[in-house]
């Protein structure tokens, strides 16, 4: 009886000490998942980000292309010619247009504007 009990005892120790560290692995393993989440929110939301600029400069080029295109196009009427220089101006003041974009909307607007002071001359 004595080497049973002891086995017992052993086998009980040995039992309590696996679901202790069955417990311990699954608080570890639930907090691994929880900074797992919230580093893949973090980073969807970054890849979301650049994805939406890409995006958003890629439109705005083919807007300005079109407007540009618009603008000095001669088949183009006068009111065509205001709302593609409309467009432009609007063009300049989206976040994806830098110092540079923006001070070329400006040059082709002068351009154009230049060019239609001396056909009225």
């Amino acid at each position: 009886m004595n080497r049973h009990g002891g086995g017992c005892f052993r086998g009980a120790v040995s039992v309590l000490a696996s679901v202790w560290q069955g417990s311990k692995l699954r608080k570890q393993a639930t907090e691994f998942h929880r900074s797992d989440l919230r580093e893949n929110r973090t980073k969807n939301a970054s890849e979301d980000r650049r994805f939406r600029e890409f995006t958003g400069r890629d439109q705005w080029r083919t807007r300005f292309t079109r407007a540009t295109a618009e603008l000095f196009d001669e088949r183009s009427d006068e009111i065509r010619r205001r709302i593609a220089l409309a467009a432009l101006s609007q063009l300049g003041k989206l976040p994806w247009a830098d110092k540079h974009d923006v001070e070329f909307v400006q040059e082709i607007a002068m351009m154009r504007y230049e060019d239609v002071r001396e056909a009225d001359l």
